[in-house]
C-alpha cells in the first residue's frame, strides 16, 4: 500500500519509496503479488519515459500451475 500511496505524494522525491518497494518485491513467489508490483514498475517507467516491456519480469510456466 506504501508503494502505491507513494504516487500521491513521492513526486518531490522521484517516487523514491515505491521504487525501493518494488524492487524489493519484483521476484516475490506469489504471482498475484508479484504482478501488483510489477506494474508499479511499469507505472514508474512510465514516468521517466521509458516504454516497452520491462526486461527480466517474466512468469514461467512452473509458476503458473503452481496458482492452479
Amino acid at each position: 500500500m506504501a508503494a502505491y500511496l507513494d504516487f500521491y505524494t513521492g513526486l518531490e522525491t522521484g517516487f523514491k519509496k515505491a521504487r525501493t518497494i518494488s524492487r524489493t518485491y519484483e521476484d516475490y513467489p506469489i504471482i498475484a503479488w508479484r504482478i501488483l508490483f510489477s506494474e508499479i514498475i511499469d507505472q514508474l517507467a512510465e514516468f521517466d519515459g521509458v516504454t516497452g516491456e520491462l526486461d527480466g519480469f517474466e512468469i514461467d510456466q512452473e509458476d503458473e500451475e503452481k496458482k492452479k
